[in-house]
């Protein structure tokens, strides 16, 4: 490693972490802390000896010379995500980064899909994502400075059989960190979305991938190779936001929206079906793609493009 890298030093900043009694969710909480940040620590578990879990994990901190607060509020529920945020702001006066990382998963095919489990996923996975991060938001928008990170999934956003609705869950996370980002880019406020892969329960965690595959990743798989990535963009050292990064073996790489150059039919009018059949190839060539940081970057690119190409020749329509 670069032994010039500067130090991510967290002192007098406040972090908030759901779903930070365990597993991802504890390391985090964990690194934040012993970078300095004053964090309060989010979950609704029980830790083996029948202790809240985000007790334990605060008491650990404490007990290594750091701060830390538990609550154990569910992010679910719009009073339990308010009083994640004003925990921290009584206790501390400011948020400074939220790492939501509360989450549900469940592998099932969706044709078999035990549709009791899915209010509770996305309950979770989405709403609960979604609830905290609005509670965390006044407090970040009035200090003119925040740090948002999602936990997602490469089964959100790349597709995993037998994770159709945890990856929709996830997807849909992906969506509102990239709207979160625009809404908040301008004010300070960054959000951007972490894609891990990690085993920090082997009892529970189905491992059914190619053995050579998973021999190699393994060394590498433990919660301390995603905790780099999600501190770095919780820190005032992260400069950008809208953005997913996978996080896998040591690996870590940004995940991009891709949008290509495509076909521009042309006229006024608008194709045939036909039409888009000749020209499917030139609809799917992705080299030359942009990256739109949103959705009105795409419009924008599209409009020029129709600018440009102001004397478009009458459209002639074939007849399928």
């Amino acid at each position: 490693m670069d032994v010039n890298a500067p130090r991510v030093d967290l002192t007098g900043r406040c972090a908030v972490v759901t779903g930070a009694g365990h597993g991802l969710g504890r390391a985090f909480a964990l690194d934040l802390a012993a970078r300095g940040a004053a964090v309060v620590v989010d979950d609704v578990g029980t830790a083996d000896d029948g202790t809240a879990s985000a007790e334990s994990v605060a008491a650990e901190i404490r007990a290594a010379g750091g701060t830390a607060v538990a609550v154990t509020a569910s992010v679910a529920e719009p009073a339990g995500a308010e009083e994640i945020a004003a925990t921290a702001v009584e206790r501390f006066g400011r948020i400074d980064a939220l790492v939501n990382n509360a989450g549900l998963v469940h592998r099932q095919p969706l044709a078999e899909y035990e549709l009791e489990r899915l209010d509770a996923l996305l309950a979770v996975n989405l709403r609960g994502t979604l609830l905290t991060t609005r509670a965390a938001l006044p407090a970040m928008l009035a200090a003119g400075y925040g740090r948002i990170v999602t936990i997602a999934s490469g089964a959100g956003y790349l597709g995993l059989a037998g994770q159709a609705v945890y990856g929709a869950t996830k997807s849909a996370a992906i969506g509102l960190t990239r709207a979160v980002a625009a809404e908040g880019g301008g004010r300070g406020v960054l959000a951007n979305a972490v894609l891990p892969w990690a085993v920090t329960n082997p009892g529970r965690t189905r491992l059914d991938w190619p053995a050579e595959d998973l021999a190699a990743v393994a060394p590498r798989a433990g919660a301390e190779w995603v905790t780099p990535l999600v501190t770095y963009l919780s820190s005032p050292a992260c400069a950008g936001g809208g953005e997913s990064y996978s996080a896998l073996g040591g690996r870590y790489a940004r995940v991009a929206v891709a949008v290509g150059e495509g076909w521009l039919a042309p006229g006024s009018g608008p194709p045939a079906p036909g039409d888009l059949a000749v020209a499917f190839a030139d609809v799917e060539r992705l080299d030359g793609a942009a990256h739109p940081p949103s959705f009105e970057a795409e419009l924008a690119a599209v409009a020029e493009r129709l600018r440009r190409a102001g004397g478009l020749d009458a459209n002639v329509r074939s007849p399928t």
